[in-house]
């Protein structure tokens, strides 16, 4: 992994991690405890968060099979559970986040062709049946994002006033950037 520079010309220490060696975002290559680090979590948060369906594990992930055997986890799932942990800090339910963390996540990488950082936003805001989510590249404002849905009714008469913008580059490095401590 390396670090470059968001704008030409001046080396920026730390701004960007990518990871330099080529592999799929589905190989299961994280035991269970490093993908908890990585999100900032306990190991046994984490392990609640997966019997409770909180975080499902996707197809790609392995579970651990019998005695001794530990689950594999891929970066897709790191970078959801890492993005779950954050909007969970944030004040959402656990099942909503770990909702939004997966679907985000599966988003960014189809947009991104499977290359993290993902450099986009997640915004939420609530309507008249349940709080809705979309992720948006960084070029949008604020004005764009509530002007692009006009804005969305929380009941009748009342259009709702506030919104939750979770940048999911910045989740995503930190993601990689531990990820990467433990190679």
């Amino acid at each position: 992994m390396h670090d470059s520079p968001r704008h030409s010309g001046k080396k920026a220490k730390g701004r960007r991690a990518r990871f330099i060696e080529p592999f799929s975002v589905d190989e299961p290559r994280y035991f269970l405890g490093q993908v908890a680090y990585a999100a900032g979590i306990s190991s046994n948060l984490l392990k609640a968060w997966i019997s409770r369906k909180v975080v499902r594990m996707g197809k790609h992930d392995r579970e651990a099979h019998g005695k001794g055997s530990s689950r594999l986890l891929t970066l897709r799932r790191a970078l959801a559970i890492g993005l779950t942990a954050e909007l969970i800090k944030l004040g959402t339910s656990a099942s909503f986040a770990g909702s939004i963390g997966e679907s985000a996540i599966d988003e960014a990488l189809k947009i991104s062709a499977g290359n993290p950082p993902l450099d986009f936003l997640i915004s939420i805001y609530p309507t008249a049946d349940f709080p809705l989510f979309e992720v948006v590249l960084w070029n949008y404002t604020i004005k764009t994002l509530f002007g692009r849905h006009a804005p969305p009714k929380v009941s009748k008469d009342k259009f709702f006033s506030s919104v939750m913008l979770v940048s999911v580059e910045r989740v995503s490095e930190r993601i990689v950037r531990r990820l990467d401590k433990l190679a």
